[in-house]
């Protein structure tokens, strides 16, 4: 009878689990804002765009790829840009340095290290940065070189040899014959906020307490 339940819950970890493969579809969309930054690039806001909830603070990936703001956007989760934008292949696999940047963004280490994030010239930087070493820009304009220099030497110094739980936000959308267009390629932390998996996990503890009851009569 033991082994009845832990099947049952395998079943719904794996369930779970499935939803966090690479590549694998939300289900919500997602929107986005306009932050301070320079130069046709982030920082933007994305947004839960079913509830109209903040979310986090993201970077472009590709120079040559945009977003409309306040339009809603389906996305996946994926190690690599869908296309590779300027500079890089299609698919185009997330840099090491790229990764240990964002996440410094992210979890405010940066910030410990002079970035002002309400600041247009040091958020323009370090999407130069970015930009620069993802293959998207030969070089950084002199107004943004010496802030972008000091975000690279950072990564050079890091020394990551993976992406960590750094992945790429694929944007996509669909158009007029209903075929799925790529807009852009931004950045994301995992575990991606995702309503959706906490409902399932919900729906799963709840199932492994019903048949546990019923193993029990």
């Amino acid at each position: 009878m033991k082994r009845r339940k832990s099947s049952f819950l395998s079943i719904c970890l794996i369930a779970v689990a499935v939803l966090l493969l690479p590549g694998a579809a939300m289900a919500y969309q997602v929107s986005f804002t306009d932050g301070v930054g320079d130069g046709g690039g982030g920082m933007f806001g994305v947004w839960n765009a079913d509830t109209n909830k903040y979310l986090f603070d993201t970077y472009c990936l590709e120079k040559n790829e945009f977003v409309n703001f306040g339009k809603h956007y389906d996305f996946t989760v994926d190690e690599e840009a869908y296309a590779g934008g300027i500079g890089g292949g299609s698919p185009d696999p997330l840099g090491f340095d790229t990764a240990f940047l964002y996440n410094a963004f992210r979890t405010d280490a940066l910030n410990l290290l002079g970035m002002d994030v309400t600041n247009a010239g040091d958020v323009t930087a370090f999407q130069y940065a970015i930009w620069f070493l993802e293959e998207e820009v030969a070089s950084i304009p002199t107004t943004y070189q010496g802030k972008a220099n000091s975000y690279l030497a950072l990564a050079t110094a890091a020394g990551w040899t993976d992406i960590g739980n750094v992945r790429v936000l694929n944007i996509t959308y669909q158009d007029a014959r209903q075929n799925t267009v790529l807009a852009q390629s931004m950045l994301t932390l995992l575990p991606v906020p995702e309503p959706s998996l906490l409902i399932l996990l919900g729906l799963g503890m709840f199932g492994v307490g019903v048949a546990s009851r019923k193993l029990k009569k």
